[in-house]
């Protein structure tokens, strides 16, 4: 019998690893297949195929960043926002925004976690009420909210709406600080430590690496968000509404496949060094430590 549940968990094993693999490979065939058609000059770029280009040419590259254009109405007047201004938005709405949908969980269940009152249970069960309720539906009245209280096409307003605990990262959190020992409570507050000392000296070193991950992933969730610029911010558009708009463009610069990777390949630069810097911590287990008696 032992005999037999092994053979069938190792052909378990093998179709998974077979189904894994053609999964990654196919990732990784996009991605090369956007990497060399970036490369290609438009008048190639159909005779090249898929595969490499005959000619390698940085003239996409160039193009996208000198001509990247991205047309506004403000004050009765047609306005062209730049490469640079794109770049200027999208990393105050990104690394500001991340930071801060970070942070707001992690206080909130921090103070759910540890402070024991009705309050803290209360605030549990608001995220897994809001969590089952349907976001969609509500677009409407937060835009008629924005809108009322004047936060509407404000590029440092906007960071306000990042400041929200609702969703999964609180209960990681939350799971995560209800393991912490009441040691290292204790034995700071006996050398004097207050509460503040305690979360950000001693707390918050340690789920560092959950941190840094959730992090990473509001991150690229931020980065590659174009919808929210295009609702609440028409007139501070980032590089990923650029790069939505630039499907449409009819310029003989911009227009094709070649120009679209280009910038899909200097989008996912900013990403791909921030995995690299991080890899360790982000891939190594996230696990409290312990106290040495």
């Amino acid at each position: 019998m032992k005999a037999k549940k092994k053979s069938k968990m190792d052909v378990f094993t093998l179709i998974l690893m077979i189904f894994l693999i053609t999964y990654a490979l196919s990732i990784l065939f996009m991605l090369a297949w956007g990497a060399m058609t970036s490369f290609k000059s438009i008048n190639n770029f159909d005779l090249d195929g898929v595969g490499f280009p005959t000619e390698f040419t940085f003239e996409n590259y160039a193009n996208v960043i000198t001509n990247l254009p991205y047309t506004i109405q403000k004050y009765g007047k047609e306005i062209t926002v730049d490469f640079g201004t794109q770049l200027y938005n999208t990393l105050v709405t990104v690394v500001g925004g991340a930071l801060l949908a970070t942070l707001s969980p992690c206080i909130m269940a921090y103070c759910s976690a540890i402070y024991k009152c009705k309050f803290s249970s209360l605030i549990y069960w608001v995220v897994l009420t809001t969590m089952m309720l349907p976001i969609v539906s509500g677009y409407a009245s937060e835009m008629q909210l924005v809108r009322g209280i004047g936060m509407y096409d404000n590029l440092y307003a906007s960071l306000i709406f990042k400041l929200s605990f609702l969703g999964m990262y609180f209960l990681v959190f939350h799971a995560a600080f209800k393991n912490v020992g009441k040691e290292y409570f204790e034995a700071a507050k006996i050398d004097g430590a207050n509460d503040y000392v305690i979360f950000f000296r001693i707390i918050l070193p340690l789920v560092r690496n959950m941190f840094f991950t959730i992090f990473l992933l509001k991150f690229i969730l931020f980065w590659n968000d174009y919808q929210t610029p295009l609702l609440y911010l028409p007139t501070h558009p980032t590089l990923s509404l650029g790069a939505y708009d630039l499907r449409t463009n009819t310029s003989a610069t911009l227009a094709g496949e070649p120009a679209q990777m280009a910038i899909c390949m200097i989008m996912m630069i900013p990403v791909l060094v921030l995995f690299i810097s991080f890899r360790k911590m982000i891939m190594g287990n996230i696990s409290m430590g312990g106290v040495k008696e």
